[in-house]
Order: C-alpha cells, then sequence, then structure tokens
C-alpha cells in the first residue's frame, strides 16, 4: 500500500472516530436535559397529587412548588458538577422561603465541601439554626455545624462541643448521638469530667451499650483513648 492509500485510510478512520465521539456527546447532552425534564415533570406530578389527593388549594400548590423547585434544580445542578448553579438556586430558595432552612443546609456542605470557604459555611449553619425549620431533623443540623467546626474550620475546633451543648438543649426525643459525639470529642482533648458528664447522659439512654461503660471506666480512671 502506498503512502498516499496509507494517509487516505488514517483521515477516513479520524473522520469516523470524530463523528462518533460527537455522536456521543450529543446523545449524552439529549440524555441530559431529557433527565431534567423527567425530574421537573415528576415534581410538578407530585404537586398535582398532593393537590388532588390531599386536598390541597391552588395557592397552597403554587406556594409549595415555587418553594421547592429551587432546592430541586439546585440539586440537579449539583449532581452535575455546576457548583456555582446550584449555589445560585439554593441562594435563591433560602431568599424566597423564609421560614425553610433546608436551603441553608444544602448551602453549608457546598461552602464546606465543595468551595472550601469556611466563613460562608458558617453563616449558612448559623442561618439554618436561626430559622428554627421544623421540618429539619435538629440532631442532624447541629451534629453537622458541630462537626464542620472540628474537622474543618479547625481554627474554630474549640466551639464543636460547645454546639453539640446547644444541640442538647433543643430537647430532641433522642439526642444520644450528640451525647456520644460530645462525650467523644471531650475525651480526646483530655477534659475528662466533661467526657464522664456526656458518658454517663449517653448511658442513661443506652444503658445496654456496655463498650461505652467501659469507655466510662477508662475516663474516670483518667487514660486518654487509644489512637
Amino acid at each position: 500500500m502506498s503512502n498516499i492509500e496509507c494517509s487516505t485510510v488514517f483521515e477516513n478512520e479520524a473522520i469516523v472516530f470524530f463523528s462518533q465521539k460527537c455522536y456521543y456527546v450529543l446523545i449524552m447532552k439529549r440524555l441530559f436535559g431529557i433527565a431534567i425534564m423527567v425530574i421537573i415533570l415528576a415534581t410538578g406530578g407530585f404537586f398535582a397529587w398532593q393537590k388532588g389527593w390531599l386536598g390541597r388549594s391552588s395557592a397552597e400548590e403554587e406556594i409549595t412548588l415555587r418553594e421547592d423547585l429551587p432546592l430541586a434544580f439546585g440539586a440537579i445542578k449539583s449532581v452535575f458538577g455546576d457548583y456555582k448553579g446550584a449555589e445560585s438556586a439554593w441562594l435563591y430558595a433560602t431568599e424566597i422561603s423564609p421560614l425553610q432552612a433546608r436551603s441553608l443546609m444544602n448551602l453549608g456542605d457546598l461552602y464546606r465541601n465543595k468551595f472550601k470557604d469556611y466563613k460562608k459555611a458558617e453563616w449558612a449553619y448559623i442561618a439554618a439554626i436561626e430559622r428554627n425549620d421544623a421540618s429539619l431533623d435538629p440532631v442532624m443540623l447541629y451534629r453537622e455545624f458541630a462537626s464542620f467546626y472540628r474537622n474543618s474550620y479547625t481554627e474554630k475546633k474549640e466551639l464543636a462541643i460547645s454546639v453539640l451543648e446547644q444541640g442538647l438543649q433543643v430537647g430532641s426525643e433522642d439526642n444520644s448521638e450528640l451525647l456520644a459525639l460530645a462525650g467523644m470529642w471531650a475525651w480526646e482533648d483530655g477534659d475528662f469530667s466533661k467526657a464522664e458528664y456526656f458518658y454517663e447522659q449517653f448511658l442513661l439512654q443506652n444503658p445496654s451499650q456496655e463498650e461505652a461503660r467501659k469507655d466510662l471506666d477508662r475516663i474516670r480512671r483518667k487514660e486518654l483513648p487509644t489512637q
């Protein structure tokens, strides 16, 4: 085969490969668009069901749809890596729905884990707590905020246990997780008095936890946890 013939073959193969790649990208874009439409239609169908089955008025449905769509849109943006788009959607949700705190929790996670902007994350968590949204699990909210200080915004690491203590004052039916975290962190910090208190409170709610009872014995002997 001559050099000219080889060149022609290679050019044809390159054209075929390029065409296949373009076709693949086009298909992926179409699938992405379809996925967004399916989610939007599913959301709309859910609200239609709420209206018909639960007897919601059109005004109530419109308010719920207006509040929830930006949350859903932000989640879609985040899944596909458009974090700036997710931020814009959740900021808008925060503005138009002053009583809900889900958008602020999402923003806190976004600023903490994606943007590494800890000052903005701190603002989002504090604002979420201040809204006192009953639809949010307070244990989850205070756990995430305390973990943020403990493991991410370490310049303010000393505030982590204080956040847990604040969460314990909320009066949740099951705050065992906050007690366990507070006890473990106080123990790691060498604050045996606080650690003993938190472990005792944890065992009052969970008397069958033998490992926690063994840890409490070690705390009373002022032994630090094994690394």
